[in-house]
């Protein structure tokens, strides 16, 4: 592993996807990227509907991670000392310690660093994995995201032909239940308290 050459991906918000190659260069390398645990309220139509949003760098959905097989994602997550709750990651594209979510466990001041190894090409979900019930709160509350793993030789089309692509966009479908008033208005949203427990 020392031997692995190191880059670092910039990650960014949706639906912008970080620079990357379609064909791998060289040997596979450590990549590293940085995730930083956020909350805050988020307007998500015109009317200026609010949420609590729990999210990975500000965004829902999180940022995607772009890189090819055999390459190894070298994660640092850092939960701000302002949250109050630990928190982790899964990612569907790692295997083992339920996607890295039982080793990304991080307290409120702390960072964690997880590395794995990117070894199927495709799109793969990340989320916070917290268990139970509060799996999908936080997963419809904004922590999602997602990694494409690229064939180190680009990808093909289903006759083994060669495709490029111009330019690409990273969007993840989200669904918010923000209940109503007695006239029919979208409220506040009062999930903070339930989140900050």
């Amino acid at each position: 592993m020392d031997e692995l050459p190191r880059v670092r991906q910039q990650l960014v918000d949706p639906p912008f996807v970080p620079d990357h190659n379609q064909v791998a260069e060289g040997e596979p390398k450590i990549v590293e990227v940085e995730m930083v645990i956020q909350k805050g309220r988020q307007v998500i139509d015109d009317e200026g509907t609010e949420i609590h949003a729990l999210t990975f760098n500000g965004s829902v959905p999180g940022p995607l991670i772009v890189r090819h097989e055999d390459d190894y994602v070298e994660l640092t997550l850092e939960n701000p000392s302002g949250n109050r709750l630990r928190h982790n990651i899964d990612f569907h594209a790692s295997t083992g310690a339920l996607g890295g979510g039982a080793l990304t466990q991080v307290r409120p001041g702390e960072k964690v660093v997880l590395r794995w190894k990117a070894t199927r090409p495709g799109t793969f979900i990340h989320h916070r994995a917290p268990g139970g019930s509060m799996t999908p709160y936080h997963v419809v509350s904004g922590m999602n995201g997602a990694v494409m793993v690229l064939p180190r030789a680009g990808l093909e089309d289903r006759d083994g032909s060669a495709i490029r692509y111009d330019k690409a966009y990273y969007i993840g479908e989200q669904d918010y239940y923000v209940p109503r008033d007695a006239n029919g208005n979208f409220t506040r949203d009062g999930a903070a308290g339930i989140a900050d427990r």
